[in-house]
């Protein structure tokens, strides 16, 4: 298995800030940047050793070597009224049809939102240039999603309040082009 400090010693060479932290469990820490508010923005990078057994065909693999699920865990840093609950929802529902990589949750157990990619992969076979890719994108829904979501989140907006402003977006754009 590729081994999160092998992983922190390559992001590290890209010039991504990152530590291994060990609690709860191992994880990697990948810092991707302050919000508008000058909050830190992290993503968590776990990795975890799976036991496939019979499941694969033994030329699929070498004895001994160790598939691994990888996860991607991308917290905002906010939480969700009471009150905002079913508009979120609603909201990161609508996100998951939108895009092509789905993975916007609700965690109701403390009201935070968050974004999880998750692949399973063979023994060493996380390259690096896909592992960025991820990142990228991740880094890229906390910069274009951050504030909508927070809004909707504090109960400044409501889910029908934010589609009626993407709707007028929109319009303003298909005028635009029919100008052209």
């Amino acid at each position: 298995m590729k081994s999160l400090q092998a992983m922190k010693v390559q992001l590290d060479a890209l010039g991504l800030d990152n530590v291994v932290e060990e609690s709860p469990v191992p994880h990697l820490v990948i810092f991707s940047g302050f919000d508008k508010q000058k909050r830190e923005m992290k993503i968590n990078l776990f990795l975890q050793p799976l036991e496939v057994g019979g499941a694969l065909p033994s030329q699929a693999h070498e004895p001994g070597e160790e598939y691994v699920r990888m996860q991607i865990d991308a917290v905002f840093p906010f939480t969700v009224k009471n009150t905002a609950l079913s508009d979120v929802a609603q909201f990161l529902h609508f996100l998951n049809l939108q895009v092509d990589f789905p993975g916007f949750y609700l965690n109701h157990l403390n009201n935070t939102v968050l974004y999880r990619f998750v692949q399973i992969a063979g023994p060493n076979q996380i390259p690096i240039k896909i592992l960025i890719s991820i990142l990228g994108i991740v880094m890229f829904f906390e910069d274009v999603f951050e504030q909508s979501l927070e809004q909707v989140a504090n109960g400044d907006v409501s889910f029908v309040d934010l589609l009626q402003q993407i709707e007028k977006i929109l319009g303003k754009v298909a005028k635009g082009l029919e100008k052209k």
